[in-house]
């Protein structure tokens, strides 16, 4: 029978303790799930305001108000909270597929989850399974809950659960607010309810001249397509106008 001898001496000696006890239960603080707390201002004298495990923090008040979890030795994926017209957003990278992928990178930082993300999509030349990596462990999303064993089992049968779970480790809100400041409902039925931007078939496969001109393009007259996050098809039968907003699958590299 093991004894611990309970040592004062602040939160380091807390921590010692609980990961102690997660041994002794069978639970290997390495390879367990980490809940990331995304955290408010700290109020009444503590916190550091930004992103932390539940179990962390400087000793302020902050408290918890949801966040991805961590699954070790996985790949996350998630859809992001912000949807973006056909042009994604350009900004600094100008449209394209870097641009998606610099949405995807930027989303997992603002929760503290580390690493690139590339967005599941593809243009008029690349693939989305030529650009993104063919992961050999399972893919999780950000709620803790598995999608597929890995690569081949996800283009091979496609999520087991929709990815409907966003950086926030949260389902999408009921309403979403593209960035020309037009209001989606993703409770609408049809082939676009929860539109997500892909330009790519199941298997990883770009999908030919519906990809708002390579992803540069935010205009009425040009037509991108993608899937539905809460649809069976989740990636393919939407197409809409391209000054429409959708969001974006993030894979985790």
């Amino acid at each position: 029978m093991k004894t611990r001898t309970n040592i004062l001496l602040g939160g380091s000696a807390i921590a010692i303790a609980i990961a102690s006890i997660m041994v002794a239960c069978g639970s290997d603080p390495a390879t367990s799930p980490t809940h990331l707390g995304v955290t408010g201002d700290g109020g009444g004298g503590g916190g550091d305001g930004g992103t932390q495990a539940d179990t962390g923090g400087d000793g302020g008040s902050n408290f918890d108000v949801g966040g991805p979890i961590i699954v070790p030795n996985t790949k996350m994926v998630f859809v992001t909270s912000d949807v973006f017209l056909g042009d994604l957003g350009a900004g600094d990278a100008g449209g394209g597929l870097v641009a998606a992928d610099q949405n995807c990178t930027t989303a997992a930082a603002a929760v503290g989850v580390p690493g690139a993300f590339k967005a599941w999509m593809s243009d008029g030349t690349t693939s989305a399974a030529d650009r993104l990596s063919h992961a050999t462990v399972p893919y999780y999303l950000a709620n803790g809950m598995q999608i597929a064993k890995d690569w081949a089992d996800l283009v091979a049968n496609g999520p087991s659960m929709p990815i409907t779970i966003t950086e926030y480790g949260e389902a999408q809100p009921p309403s979403l607010q593209n960035d020309a400041g037009n209001f989606l409902d993703d409770a609408a039925s049809g082939p676009c309810a929860a539109p997500v931007w892909t330009a790519t078939d199941g298997t990883g496969q770009k999908v030919p001249a519906t990809n708002c001109t390579n992803w540069t393009d935010p205009t009425p007259t040009s037509m991108g397509s993608g899937g539905g996050a809460t649809t069976a098809g989740w990636t393919t039968g939407c197409a809409q106008t391209c000054d429409q907003g959708a969001a974006l699958y993030c894979f985790q590299q």
